[in-house]
């Protein structure tokens, strides 16, 4: 019964570990592109506001 939970137990952390590891991967890869798209988006909706030949 000890070794089933403790096989069990392993498992759980390997697969959260896996998991975390891909999410900790995709937010590396992903950050600059999503900093980058919320600028442009910032930006659009400044330019919607005042329009960028009027300053």
């Amino acid at each position: 019964m000890l070794t089933s939970m403790r096989k069990n137990g392993l498992t759980l952390a390997l697969f959260a570990l896996v998991c975390t590891s891909l999410v900790v991967a995709t937010h590396l890869l992903t950050q600059d592109k999503i900093a980058h798209q919320q600028q442009r988006e910032q930006l659009a909706t400044l330019n919607e506001l005042i329009p960028p030949g009027q300053l």
